[in-house]
């Protein structure tokens, strides 16, 4: 996420954003500016830029810019990761912004910072608040290793609502090894909700319950969603470290293969080009994965002819692309593989899960030709996933 706002404001130069912010939003010609700036701050390294960011963290809410400016740089703070914000972030956590209180609990985590206890008790303190509020904080608690919210965290494991009482039971399992609590979470992975499904995922990513890896692999949300929760139960994976059945788990979730995702039968794609190319962009991934199960059922012509119409129409959308280089690579069909080979090769960070399905693609076109890229892009490239998935193919490439 970071690499892509990287990318997104990198026109913005770093002098430019400081002067930007420095002004008033009322003074700026155009006052979105001004939290663009506060944006691009956050991929600078330079003292001037981090004080200036945490100087907007008093600005007015009053006004709409400068509240959102200050949004904006609670979570740039967030991606700077150092731990002299702390203090400021934790002083957001009192007010009337209930989006900022959450954003900067969740740059608290991304610092991962050791607190003291009367900033532990802070963060605890600010419990009482939304839903969105009450989770953000469980999982502060879960991923900082804090133990003085306890019994009020206890309290929340049958709250009415599944995301809070799905990071309770995580915490619970995490830091007290009460994995009995899962279950209800593994039955969540099927719900009708996609925002529940995406939840249970995240939660059991930080049970720290390694016997959750089966279940979640299978669950119709994101490859990218997935792998994160798998790569915090098996952080072995980075460094290739992990058992043979933990590679062979991690293996099947990078391919992506949607006939081994547990979909249900609503989730099915009718067979029609019409139907694939509405399901593609429905905003359920289940659908998204029917309509792709559903294209790799049709004859390699027709296939072929889908994934070609589709290209030329919504390859822009880096959602589409993905499932069509997914599946151009899972059919090995070489008429194909410049798709496959240009995903491969694409720099932009939206399309990066695009070259992870571009590197299995690679193997079944037996694309020789690009191991020596697949080893460099191993060597230069920042997401685990595209590492691992490099080294396994060049690996089965030799």
């Amino acid at each position: 996420m970071a690499e892509r706002f990287d990318s997104l404001f990198a026109g913005i130069s770093e002098e430019s954003a400081l002067q930007q912010i420095k002004l008033s939003a009322s003074q700026l010609d155009n006052p979105v500016s001004k939290y663009m700036a506060a944006t691009r701050l956050g991929a600078c390294h330079s003292e001037e830029s981090l004080q200036a960011l945490i100087g907007c963290l008093n600005l007015t809410i009053d006004d709409l810019y400068e509240r959102i400016t200050r949004r904006k740089a609670i979570e740039a703070l967030g991606r700077r990761r150092d731990t002299r914000a702390l203090p400021h972030l934790l002083n957001c956590l009192i007010g009337e912004d209930e989006i900022a209180i959450i954003d900067a609990v969740d740059a608290i985590i991304k610092i991962n910072g050791v607190l003291t206890p009367q900033q532990s008790n802070s963060l605890s303190e600010a419990l009482d608040g939304s839903d969105n509020r009450k989770r953000v904080i469980i999982q502060a608690h879960t991923r900082l290793g804090l133990n003085n919210a306890v019994d009020a965290i206890r309290d929340l494991i049958n709250h009415d609502n599944p995301l809070v009482s799905g990071a309770a039971r995580s915490y619970f399992a995490k830091r007290h090894g009460e994995t009995d609590l899962l279950p209800q979470l593994v039955e969540q992975l099927h719900s009708d909700a996609p925002g529940q499904r995406r939840a249970a995922v995240i939660d059991l990513g930080d049970s720290g319950d390694r016997k959750q890896v089966h279940n979640l692999i299978q669950c119709p949300v994101s490859m990218p969603l997935r792998a994160k929760s798998v790569l915090e139960l098996i952080p072995e994976l980075e460094y290739d470290k992990e058992n043979a059945e933990e590679r062979d788990l991690f293996r099947q979730l990078l391919i992506d293969d949607p006939n081994n995702l547990a979909l249900k039968e609503e989730h099915t794609c009718p067979d029609s080009a019409e139907a694939i190319e509405n399901y593609l962009q429905h905003r359920d991934e289940a659908k998204q994965y029917g309509a792709a199960k559903r294209l790799l059922t049709t004859t390699r012509e027709t296939a072929s002819r889908i994934i070609e119409t589709l290209h030329e129409k919504l390859g822009s959308d880096y959602v589409i692309h993905y499932y069509l280089t997914m599946c151009a690579g899972l059919m090995a069909l070489s008429e194909h593989e410049k798709l496959i080979v240009t995903s491969l090769h694409e720099t932009i960070p939206q399309y990066t899960k695009s070259r992870v399905a571009a590197t299995w693609g690679c193997l079944r076109l037996e694309l020789s030709a690009e191991k020596n890229f697949l080893m460099e892009l191993n060597d230069t490239a920042r997401w685990v996933p595209l590492k691992w998935a490099c080294r396994r193919v060049v690996e089965e490439l030799s």
